[in-house]
């Protein structure tokens, strides 16, 4: 049946929709089956696990940092947005900084929310090479994010390395211009929010900027 097709009866259609979880009848056989912002066929798999609490309450100013190979930190201010289930994060301006580097990743994520936990994709900007997968859990209380990312080392070899993300108090950083901030030493910021639990209340941004 072509695009220009008529809709089946509407017992047929029914049954379609039955089998199809998540599309219309019209979606099915119009040109409204390529649903644009809806959910990427890639989360087709999972497209009926909805949030398991606000995605909103992740939107904000999250201190991150995670290793790469070799056991170095790179510490980073994401700014999260949200839209619907889904959010957008960029992690600069500020540079993001990276133990025994000059230079840190630059990166941009996009991610969902099924139940407490947000997989999403990253990709760096700045060497145009480095992609890969996330996935993290929302932790009680809602201030921390804890899991990991998966990368690459080369063309055949995949990794795994863990990734934290604490909110940043956003009182502490309210007109703040992320610009003209520097991060605190790599190694520091790192043990800093490595070491706080799923109770402590968001991390206020001086312990995670030089003075």
């Amino acid at each position: 049946m072509t695009r220009n097709s008529t809709l089946p009866q509407g017992h047929h259609c029914v049954v379609l929709e039955g089998m199809f979880p998540g599309w219309t009848a019209k979606e099915l056989f119009g040109r409204e089956q390529h649903r644009g912002a809806s959910a990427a066929l890639d989360d087709d798999v999972l497209a009926d696990i909805d949030p398991g609490l606000d995605p909103a309450i992740l939107a904000g100013v999250w201190v991150t940092g995670y290793l790469i190979s070799g056991g170095y930190r790179q510490v980073d201010l994401s700014t999260v947005t949200v839209t619907g289930a889904r959010m957008m994060s960029r992690n600069y301006p500020p540079a993001p900084r990276f133990e025994g580097h000059s230079t840190g990743h630059e990166t941009d994520i996009t991610a969902r929310l099924f139940g407490r936990h947000l997989m999403g994709h990253f990709r760096n900007r700045n060497d145009r090479y480095f992609f890969g997968s996330l996935h993290l859990v929302v932790l009680p209380g809602e201030s921390i994010l804890d899991g990991y990312y998966t990368g690459f080392l080369n063309d055949s070899s995949v990794v795994a390395q863990p990734w934290r993300w604490v909110l940043v108090d956003p009182r502490s950083v309210d007109g703040v211009d992320l610009k003209a901030v520097t991060l605190g030493d790599p190694a520091s910021v790192y043990d800093t929010i490595a070491a706080r639990n799923q109770f402590d209340r968001p991390i206020a941004f001086a312990e995670v900027v030089e003075n």
